[in-house]
């Protein structure tokens, strides 16, 4: 595996251990803090099995199934990370800006979170697609 595959692959580790520290720190449940763990392991998974083709072979035909379905999960997650943030407004507001002001912070970070999140899994997907094509 070339260095910059074993870098995005830590990197998505980190993050994947990162979040399943803040989620816990947030009390959510276990189903849901083992949901997203098994999810950050599939995007990995679709990385390594990228450069190393035989641990794509046993899974096959269910790859396409594997990956709608951590699609669907990042994507659930990230809706409700949103919504989260979102609730959280009033009390990150900064006093000394106005209401229109705090707003517009409130709104481009937000959009900057949202495009970070999909700049980070667009190789995953990626290489989650290659890995497919070259499977079936």
């Amino acid at each position: 595996m070339p260095w910059f595959g074993a870098a995005y692959v830590v990197l998505v580790l980190g993050i994947g251990i990162y979040s399943f520290y803040d989620d816990r720190k947030a009390k959510r449940s276990i189903a849901y803090l083992s949901t997203d763990a098994v999810v950050t392991s599939v995007w990995i998974y679709f990385v390594l099995a990228y450069f190393v083709p035989q641990i794509a072979a046993p899974i096959g035909r269910l790859l396409p199934f594997l990956l709608l379905l951590s699609l669907a999960w990042t994507a659930v997650d990230a809706s409700r990370e949103l919504t989260r943030v979102i609730a959280q407004r009033p009390a990150s507001d900064d006093p000394e800006l106005s209401a229109r002001a705090n707003l517009w912070v409130d709104r481009a970070v937000e959009s900057a979170g949202l495009l970070i999140s999909v700049l980070l899994l667009t190789p995953a997907i990626i290489y989650a697609m290659l890995v497919i094509r070259r499977t079936w």
